[in-house]
């Protein structure tokens, strides 16, 4: 599986194009990841990294030095604590909108770089569905609901037109969070 991994990764770069661009207005992108380092937990513990999709669309004509994206988001994260002859496992499932403002970097200096290179940075506002569970026949699973929110900036480089790879960081779900991204 890593040889095939990297064997993507290396394609990407064999074939990178100067036709990929940045966004712009009607554009639409969805990022495909994975998070590390998680606000949620904050004890010893064996945890999963979690998985990340979200979806933009940027409706609007450029506002300043750049764009405003909306979109969706949806997270999962997995943690197991280990307390001796006992295991406790916490799920968290994360549901929400996104708003993020674009920088035109390539508009503002000409550079060919930001032609490909995508920098943003926004809000997320929605609600964690939690579930917690002790495995001593004690205690009945725990369910609950609460609101989130987060601050994130990220970037995104475009290896072709329509395919690229994208890193953000903020304190929601995760401290960190880095994948695909699809631009269509």
């Amino acid at each position: 599986m890593k040889k095939l991994f990297f064997l993507f990764v290396v394609s990407l770069l064999v074939y990178t194009t100067t036709n990929a661009q940045a966004i712009q207005t009607g554009d639409q992108a969805i990022n495909i990841g994975i998070g590390f380092g998680s606000s949620l937990v904050d004890r010893d513990h064996t945890g999963l990294p979690s998985i990340n999709v979200s979806y933009e669309f940027l409706p609007f004509e450029k506002l300043g030095i750049g764009y405003i994206g909306l979109g969706g988001y949806a997270g999962y994260k997995h943690s197991n604590y280990d307390y001796g002859t006992y295991e406790y496992k916490y799920n968290h499932w994360i549901f929400g909108v996104r708003g993020a403002y674009h920088f035109d970097f390539y508009d503002m200096n000409g550079i060919d770089f930001f032609n490909q290179f995508d920098v943003y940075a926004g809000v997320f506002a929605g609600f964690m569905i939690d579930n917690d569970d002790w495995n001593d026949d004690l205690s009945d699973p725990d369910y609950g609901l609460s609101f989130r929110n987060d601050l994130f900036a990220g970037a995104r480089y475009n290896f072709i037109e329509n395919i690229g790879v994208f890193t953000e960081v903020g304190y929601g779900i995760n401290y960190f969070v880095f994948g695909i991204d699809f631009l269509f």
